[in-house]
């Protein structure tokens, strides 16, 4: 008896042409705030879709006392106070996702530098993820995995294991990218293991290591 099961690598490189083609979709549109909202939107709808009972919010989280953030993408718990004002404490936070449409250097050091912020409050997020969702990168991809710890070799043609004293961003837990501008796309992820090091993932379909972010018990 045959199965009607499609499998999940098959279902995964659909989500992932299909954020790239929203992506291209939207590039007509001249306003930021607009195209921005649009895809930040359509990536909502996948999540959600694959994980229907899951609390995602975006709105403001407290930093430390008198300072707050606002962010795209927040998993909160079950028990968080959410109120009217999209406002939540860092307590009630599993992961926090910021989505770009091109990521820059800036938007990275400045997410380093906010997790730095949550990571030291351990003692009431000890769980806490960070990290970033985009669609392409500003630098090219070589350049931006060398700043995660990830040297290119050229006589191998493959990125070398990592490298703590070439990674500027300890504070990032992970980054996901289509990588839409490169002339032949390759989605990877990265993200940081139980050690603190660095894990480099380039098989297709990458979105699934992405997803698996939402199946954690944090």
């Amino acid at each position: 008896m045959s199965s009607d099961r499609v499998p999940r690598d098959i279902i995964d490189t659909y989500l992932e042409q299909l954020l790239s083609l929203q992506y291209k979709a939207s590039d007509w549109i001249s306003h930021p705030g607009t195209k921005g909202s649009l895809r930040e939107k359509f990536l909502w709808q996948i999540i959600k879709g694959e994980f229907p009972s899951l609390l995602l919010e975006n709105g403001d989280v407290e930093q430390k006392r008198g300072s707050h953030r606002q962010l795209d993408l927040i998993w909160i718990k079950s028990t968080a106070r959410v109120g009217q004002l999209s406002y939540y404490d860092i307590e009630d936070c599993k992961l926090i996702v910021e989505i770009k449409s091109v990521a820059k250097k800036s938007e990275m050091d400045a997410l380093n530098q906010s997790s730095s912020i949550y990571m030291a409050m351990q003692n009431v997020c000890p769980n806490l993820q960070v990290g970033m969702f985009c669609y392409s990168t500003n630098a090219q991809k070589k350049t931006v995995l060398s700043k995660l710890g990830f040297d290119y070799d050229v006589e191998l043609d493959a990125y070398s294991g990592y490298n703590n004293d070439t990674d500027i961003y300890p504070h990032v837990n992970f980054l996901f990218s289509l990588d839409l501008n490169d002339a032949e796309p390759r989605p990877y992820f990265v993200f940081r293991d139980n050690n603190g090091g660095n894990v480099l993932m380039q098989e297709s379909p990458a979105i699934t290591h992405f997803l698996r972010l939402f199946q954690q018990e944090i």
